[in-house]
């Protein structure tokens, strides 16, 4: 909730500035997205939806993609004021949408579909594809390789964004897990076990005196 406040606040701040694309495209800006994707795992995590939920949560979050998406559209088309609301909003309306959709299937029981190989890969490569297919749009842009029309756009861009993203993941995303699961491991093997501090005998000898901030001081007795 805070991460979704703080993206919030920080779109509203620059909303109507004219900032480049530094601004609006930075990590500060995208916070809601991670906010409602969080907080869609966090709502289906350890759980299974009923199947007779299913069907409505979908058409709810798809519902809600189409409505987000025929309101850009139809505002600029009609010349609508709507103040800076798009500039703080963005598409978090969408993201809501898309994480109900993908909440509702991945606490669906897993199908002969998207158990198979291919969506397997796509998932393991899904983080990068997220992370890079925006500088290589702007690549694609600045280079005059991006065609306008929105569908020739995407058939254009998706070949190098997974590219880039199969590279991130073999080069760099999974030898750093690796690394990171094999230092847990061996921090958990070095950890020395945890003992029981020793009672105090009660014969002569040393003790800690816990009126002396718990320094170890000799005592004898006679």
């Amino acid at each position: 909730h805070a991460l979704l406040a703080i993206g919030i606040a920080y779109n509203w701040t620059i909303a109507g500035r004219g900032l480049s694309m530094t601004f609006t495209k930075t990590l500060a800006a995208m916070l809601p997205y991670f906010a409602v994707g969080m907080l869609g795992a966090l709502a289906v995590h350890a759980r299974t939806i009923a199947a007779r939920a299913r069907g409505p949560l979908l058409a709810a979050g798809l519902l809600l993609v189409l409505a987000d998406a025929s309101i850009k559209g139809a505002v600029p088309a009609n010349d609508l004021d709507v103040g800076a609301a798009f500039a703080i909003l963005r598409d978090l309306p969408s993201s809501v949408g898309f994480a109900v959709i993908i909440a509702t299937v991945a606490a669906t029981p897993s199908s002969r579909v998207l158990g198979s190989r291919a969506l397997a890969s796509l998932g393991a490569i899904s983080y990068g594809f997220y992370l890079w297919h925006v500088p290589v749009l702007l690549f694609m842009r600045g280079h005059e390789l991006l065609p306008l029309n929105p569908f020739l756009g995407i058939l254009a861009a998706i070949g190098p964004a997974l590219a880039v993203s199969a590279l991130s993941w073999v080069a760099l995303e999974r030898p750093v897990i690796e690394w990171a699961r094999r230092r847990n491991a061996r921090s958990r093997d070095e950890a020395p076990a945890r003992r029981p501090a020793a009672a105090p005998s009660g014969g002569g000898g040393g003790g800690v005196d816990r009126r002396a901030g718990g320094r170890e001081v000799s005592t004898v007795r006679t």
